[in-house]
């Protein structure tokens, strides 16, 4: 089997579950009031603590540098282990070598949970190193999770993988300061971490198989006893100048055109403003898609009264134009009574109301509302004369 199925068969039962925390992943992790180096021009915050360290340990009058070390309370890991390397950088250069000098310098970086934790688990013994020491390891105990130090391993041995986001120096970097932190997780020792061959083992399977494939045209072994580490990222950082990432182009994001609703639809392409209405009809007044030439359901009217509307000859068209300008020119009362009239033959005949324009939405509901007094005036002689007005088209 070729070494590219290899790569597409998943490794089960391989990497970390995803229930589990990784206790320091590959991306660093940082305190959550800022870097080290922020606190330089913010020495009087309450949050970060400063202690004077000799520049030379065995001068006790030479120069001195002040060590700004942020104090802890709860956080990440990876956090908790920066504070025990700089507490043990402040020792180193001032000479501190006391049990009881230490715990006392640990303290002052110590506040709220952390520091219950400790002083606890001192209490009322005497401050000896193996006491201390103790003390450290329980707060680790808090912080870190439940065989933390086998994830760990496990993790930078099976999942970790080169991001386009590093460089291949910072790569490296990055992943011997992961193996630098092993022997300080709880329960820890110097042989927790790896082994230099081991290292360039993992950090080779890391790389992109592309990069691997190069390694293997080029005859260079990063498994062979004489290989060193830097020589195994001397040849990375070669592959990665002649083949630099290429980015994906970001997919421009596509406007989606608003449709217009029928009901706002300008008749035969014409443009209306909001709110004016430039059409009457004889059937459903003022509005802004058709006129009495255009209504549908007048036309059907029209048609049961003989009318054609459908291919119209010459006679035809002038009959129909006739009745809209009729219409058009009668009273806002003579309209009601034309309107009468229509309504009249849509109660006769209901399936008229099936017939209407699908882009026009008619109530008929001010129709079949008519105050009494127009009613009564429908039923008289105007209703009449409107009738007789209304068949002049034919």
């Amino acid at each position: 089997m070729s070494d590219v199925e290899m790569e597409d068969i998943p490794r089960k039962g391989l990497t970390v579950p995803n229930n589990i925390s990784i206790p320091i992943p590959l991306k660093e992790q940082k305190a959550d009031s800022g870097s080290i180096i922020d606190k330089v021009s913010e020495p009087e915050r309450a949050d970060v603590v400063s202690f004077l360290c000799r520049v030379n340990p065995t001068t006790p009058d030479g120069e001195k540098y002040k060590k700004y070390i942020p104090v802890f309370e709860t956080g990440k890991p990876e956090v908790l282990l920066q504070l025990f390397i700089s507490i043990e950088e402040v020792w180193r250069q001032n000479q501190v070598t006391t049990a009881a000098n230490k715990y006392y310098t640990l303290k002052t970086a110590l506040k709220g949970n952390a520091l219950q934790i400790v002083e606890t688990s001192i209490g009322n013994n005497n401050i000896t190193n193996s006491c201390l020491e103790a003390a450290i390891n329980d707060l680790k105990q808090e912080v870190f999770c439940h065989q933390a130090l086998q994830i760990q391993r496990h993790y930078m041995r099976r999942d970790v993988k080169k991001p386009m986001s590093l460089t291949t120096r910072q790569f490296f970097n990055r992943f011997q300061t992961l193996n630098d932190y092993l022997p300080c997780f709880p329960n820890g020792n110097e042989d927790s971490s790896f082994s230099e061959m081991e290292l360039r083992e993992i950090l080779s399977y890391a790389l992109p198989k592309k990069w691997r494939d190069k390694f293997n045209e080029l005859g260079f072994d990063a498994y062979a006893e004489d290989t060193t580490l830097a020589m195994l990222m001397e040849k990375a950082e070669a592959v990665e100048r002649a083949n630099p990432p290429v980015l994906a182009p970001k997919k421009p994001i596509k406007k989606k055109a608003h449709k217009t609703s029928k009901s706002t639809k300008s008749y035969k392409g014409k443009s209306q403003t909001t709110g004016q209405k430039k059409y009457y009809c004889v059937i459903h007044g003022h509005n802004n898609t058709h006129d009495s030439d255009h209504c549908k359901s007048l036309k059907h009217i029209l048609e049961k009264e003989g009318v054609k509307t459908g291919n119209k000859n010459a006679n035809d068209k002038k009959k129909y134009q006739e009745v809209n300008t009729l219409m058009g020119k009668m009273s806002s009362k003579g309209q009601k009574i034309a309107t009468a009239l229509v309504k009249k033959v849509l109660k006769s005949n209901p399936e008229e109301v099936n017939m209407m324009d699908e882009e026009v939405e008619i109530n008929f509901t001010p129709l079949l509302n008519e105050s009494q007094e127009d009613n009564e005036a429908c039923k008289g002689k105007e209703t009449k004369e409107a009738l007789q007005e209304a068949h002049l088209g034919r």
